[in-house]
């Protein structure tokens, strides 16, 4: 995905190439007016958004959180459509650590599971979240979840041979 080559590229301090990265597949995200937030967009206006940070531009990371967040508060949490743990990146990108805690908790409790692994333990925005002893119960909380998931199914096809 766009966010594991990000990160990696963020990782090597390569900040305008990962730029590059969202410039080629969502250019309607850049320019001078500030592009409409849609479910097609709306994580890459957050990634770049994290992308403009590293760089110092403040001022136009700012913008797309801005209407980032304005979005997902339209937009139901769960399904496709949803908000996922969006407003958790933009929270988190803002520097909000108990509202990002807080929506966090929401996910969890709605159901979120999706690619829980790699948002928790390596996206490059949650990492002012992991020394958190809260973020760190949520995370133990849904691995314990899956694990108790995977008994029962294991069950089921024992029993009713699926």
């Amino acid at each position: 995905s766009i966010t594991i080559l990000r990160d990696h590229k963020l990782q090597r301090g390569h900040f305008n190439e990962a730029l590059t990265l969202y410039k080629e597949y969502y250019p309607a995200l850049f320019g001078n007016e500030l592009p409409e937030i849609t479910l097609g967009n709306n994580f890459a206006a957050i990634g770049i958004a994290f992308v403009y940070q590293q760089l110092g531009k403040q001022e136009q990371a700012n913008k797309l959180l801005e209407a980032s967040l304005k979005y997902v508060a339209n937009v139901p949490r769960q399904g496709w459509s949803g908000n996922v743990i969006a407003d958790v990146l933009i929270h988190t990108l803002r520097g909000d650590k108990q509202q990002a805690l807080t929506a966090l908790r929401e996910a969890i409790d709605a159901g979120w599971r999706n690619q829980w692994g790699y948002e928790l333990d390596f996206d490059l925005i949650l990492e002012p979240l992991r020394n958190e002893t809260k973020f760190q119960a949520m995370r133990d909380e849904i691995k314990t979840d899956l694990a108790e998931q995977l008994v029962r199914v294991k069950a089921l096809e024992k029993e009713a041979d699926i």
